[in-house]
C-alpha cells in the first residue's frame, strides 16, 4: 500500500538529527535551514513557528510529527527515554470520523442556530483559516465540515466542525478583506447565466455577502425560495465551499423612475435622450437623463401591449421608464433602463 510504504520510508530516517524525514531530492553537504513552501494539491501549507525544513546530504526533510498528522492524519508519540518515536495508523481507512449529519447537529445544539442549510462542504483548511483552529484539535486532520445556518436574531454564520472530532468546531471568520475575495464571484458568468440571472450589486455586511441578483426578461419577477436555494448551491460549487450569503431579488416598482419626452434617439450607443422635468437645473437647461437600454430591456406600447424594437423610438414620443436605479449624476443624467412603455 502506498502510504505503508511512505511510512516504512520514513523509518529509515528518524535517526537523523531533529527526527527529520526524507521528501525530495537536492544537493548539499550539511544540514542547514532551508525555506521552501509547501504544497498539497492547490493549497498552501505551512510548517508553523516550531518546525523548520532543512536539507541535508542532497535530500530536503520536513518534520515528522507535521507531516504525519497534518497530511497524513497519523498519530506520532515520542518516547524520551528509549528515544523511540512512534507511528500508529488510524484503524480501518483514512476519512471522516464525524458524518454530515453530526456536524450539522453541532451547529444546532453548540451554536444554537435556528436553520441549518441543507448544503454544506468539507475541504481541507487553508493556513489563515488553520489559525483559528482550537489548540486541543492542532494534531488532528485539518479536514473540517462547513456548515452555514442562521442565529435567532437572523444574522448568517459558518460553523466549522473537525471530520476527525465533533468536540472540536468554531465559527468560522472570513479573511480580512471579504469584499476582494467575493469579488470573483461576480465573474460566475455561467452560473448566473444558467439561471438566466444578473448581479446587480454586493456587499459584505456582519462577515455575510449581501448578493442582490435580477431575472433576465422578468423584471417585476422576484426569485422564489427553490430558485434561491438552487443559486446558492450552484454559487457554493463553483466557490468551493459554503459561506454566510443572503441572495436579495431586485425587481422594477409598480411606479415608473422617470417619465417625460424623447429629444434625441442615440442609435449607435443605444440610448435615449428624455427631458422629464420642466424645472431648470442650474446651469438653465431643463432636467434630463440619457437612458440607456440593457440586452433584455423590453419597449412597449401602452395602448395595445405591442413589444417594439429600439429603431421605432424617435424624438416627441412620450415615454415612462423603468430604471435599474444606479444612476450617474452628470447632466444629462444617465441610468439604465429594463422596461420602456411608449404612450
Amino acid at each position: 500500500m502506498k502510504l505503508r510504504s511512505m511510512i516504512a520510508a520514513t523509518a529509515l530516517v528518524l535517526a537523523l538529527p531533529t527526527s527529520m524525514v526524507a521528501y525530495g531530492s537536492v544537493t548539499g553537504e550539511s544540514p542547514i535551514v532551508f525555506p521552501v513552501k509547501w504544497m498539497f494539491g492547490d493549497k498552501p501549507v505551512t510548517l508553523g513557528d516550531e518546525y523548520e525544513t532543512l536539507y541535508y546530504n542532497g535530500h530536503i526533510y520536513a518534520p515528522v510529527r507535521w507531516l504525519a498528522e497534518r497530511v497524513y492524519y497519523f498519530n506520532v508519540d515520542y518516547d524520551a527515554s528509549s528515544r523511540t518515536v512512534s507511528i500508529s495508523e488510524p484503524l480501518g481507512p483514512v476519512g471522516p470520523k464525524v458524518t454530515p449529519d453530526q456536524a450539522k447537529i453541532v451547529a444546532y445544539e453548540q451554536y444554537h442556530l435556528r436553520h441549518v442549510d441543507d448544503e454544506f462542504s468539507i475541504r481541507g483548511l487553508s493556513d489563515e483559516e488553520w489559525k483559528q483552529v482550537p489548540p486541543d484539535a492542532k494534531k488532528l486532520t485539518p479536514v473540517y465540515y462547513f456548515v452555514t445556518g442562521t442565529k435567532e436574531d437572523g444574522e448568517q454564520v459558518t460553523i466549522c466542525v473537525s471530520s476527525n472530532n465533533k468536540e472540536h468546531s468554531f465559527v468560522y471568520e472570513p479573511e480580512a478583506d471579504l469584499q476582494q475575495e467575493f469579488q470573483k464571484i461576480a465573474e460566475y458568468d455561467d452560473v448566473f447565466r444558467q439561471y438566466s440571472v444578473q448581479v446587480m450589486s454586493m456587499w459584505t455586511e456582519n462577515s455575510t455577502l449581501i448578493l442582490q441578483l435580477r431575472k433576465l426578461h422578468r423584471h417585476r419577477e422576484a426569485l422564489t425560495e427553490t430558485e434561491t436555494a438552487e443559486l446558492k448551491s450552484a454559487i457554493y460549487q463553483a466557490y468551493g465551499s459554503s459561506f454566510p450569503l443572503v441572495i436579495q431579488s431586485f425587481t422594477i416598482s409598480d411606479n415608473p423612475d422617470i417619465a417625460g419626452e424623447i429629444k434625441t434617439v442615440d442609435k449607435e450607443r443605444q440610448r435615449i435622450l428624455v427631458v422629464y422635468s420642466k424645472d431648470k437645473v442650474p446651469n438653465g437647461e431643463p432636467d434630463a437623463a440619457w437612458l440607456t437600454l440593457a440586452e433584455d430591456t423590453a419597449i412597449v406600447r401602452q395602448s395595445t401591449g405591442t413589444k417594439l424594437s429600439f429603431g421605432e423610438l424617435s424624438a416627441g414620443l412620450k415615454v415612462s421608464a423603468w430604471s435599474d436605479r444606479m444612476w450617474l449624476t452628470s447632466y444629462p443624467g444617465q441610468v439604465t433602463v429594463l422596461e420602456i412603455t411608449i404612450e
